[in-house]
């Protein structure tokens, strides 16, 4: 309970009544209890600036974490996306991020095109996964 979902897929379990040995130990993180409150972009000639306000708000003493999630049609989320940051740890609030033309480019995005973005809290030890299933990488806490 608390913890975000976390899914190993290829594992061959022989039914020979032998162990199954799993090499890669996830550090589960807990599901986050950090909410967006507020998104704001800046136009920084060619950089954008993204300022999140979190609650609670991230401070030196309670480090907050949140990941970015970019997309070029609307609709962006954490299921629905083309590019996501790695996890970043906020320790103030609200926290800017500075992206530029360079970053977008990097992510594929084109010069003047309309890139949507949405922030999510989440944790300190991430429990994504790829699906197979799905096609997308899984970030569920």
């Amino acid at each position: 309970m608390g913890y975000g979902t976390y899914k190993l897929y290829d594992v061959n379990h022989n039914v020979s009544g032998a162990n199954t040995i799993i090499t890669k130990i996830p550090s589960l993180g807990k599901i986050s209890t950090t909410e967006v409150t507020s998104l704001t972009v800046d136009d920084a000639g060619a950089d954008i600036i993204i300022s999140v306000t979190t609650d609670p708000g991230g401070t030196s003493n309670s480090s907050r974490y949140i990941r970015y999630f970019f997309n070029s049609q609307s609709g962006v989320s954490n299921t629905d996306y083309t590019k996501y940051s790695e996890v970043l740890q906020i320790n103030i609030n609200p926290h800017d991020k500075t992206f530029t033309k360079s970053d977008l480019n990097d992510m594929g995005f084109a010069s003047g095109s309309t890139v949507y973005v949405k922030v999510y809290g989440e944790s300190f030890y991430s429990n994504e996964y790829d699906d197979p299933t799905l096609g997308i990488r899984v970030f569920p806490n």
